[in-house]
Parts: C-alpha cells; sequence; structure tokens
C-alpha cells in the first residue's frame, strides 16, 4: 500500500496506491502515459531540450505527462515557461501533466512565482 500526496494550487489529493509494481506498470502503458525525467539544472541550456521534449510527447497525441524531477536542484525562468507553456496545452485537451519528486528548494520556486496554483505537483 502506498499513499501519495499530490498538490493542485491551494488543493491537496491522496491517492491510495493497493496494486503491485508490475500492475502500475500496466496502468501506465494503458493510460499512454509518457514519463520525462528533468537534469540537476533547467537553465538557458537545458530548458529549451526540455521544452523540444514536451512539445514532441504532446505533438505525438500523448495527453498525460509525468514529470520525474527528482534530480532537479535548480530551475530558471526559462524552465518555468517551459513547464506552463505545456501544462496550457494539455488544459486544452483535458489532459494532466503531474510533476514529480519536487525538491523543497524547487517547490518554493513554484510558490513564489505563482506557478504552484496552475502546476499539479505530486510532494
Amino acid at each position: 500500500v502506498e499513499i501519495k500526496s499530490i498538490r493542485n494550487g491551494r488543493s491537496r489529493r491522496f491517492i491510495i496506491i493497493l496494486s503491485s509494481h508490475r500492475q502500475r506498470i500496466h496502468q501506465k502503458e494503458r493510460m499512454k502515459m509518457t514519463e520525462i525525467r528533468t537534469e540537476k539544472k533547467i537553465d538557458g541550456v537545458t530548458a529549451p531540450k526540455l521544452d523540444a521534449r514536451l512539445k514532441e510527447a504532446l505533438a505525438g497525441g500523448e495527453t498525460e505527462l509525468v514529470i520525474d524531477m527528482d534530480e532537479t536542484t535548480y530551475i530558471s525562468s526559462v524552465g518555468l515557461r517551459a513547464f506552463v507553456s505545456a501544462q496550457k496545452k494539455i488544459n486544452k485537451t483535458g489532459g494532466s501533466m503531474v510533476l514529480t519528486h519536487v525538491k523543497p528548494c524547487i517547490l518554493e520556486i513554484f510558490e513564489v512565482t505563482g506557478f504552484a496554483g496552475v502546476l499539479t505537483i505530486e510532494s
């Protein structure tokens, strides 16, 4: 049993996962979920690559994105812009984008900039 907390703006949802790892992988495939891992720094050099990967996934018809930010310890305004742009496109399709494993220092940036209210962030 695993309990996850997902923050979307000021509200918070809790998800209880009762399935095994194997079943969760199958569910991800069935839902056509795409997982993207971010680099340690999302700055002027790496943000355009991230933006291109997000745009490519969306252009390919993906509507469910999971962004694994476990490695990320820095994000610039260019990185923030890439996420907000992708979120706007996903909102139009009725899909979802969840940022996972967000470190406290990055979460603080999302909150200070107001993007925590726009993005779905899993803590």
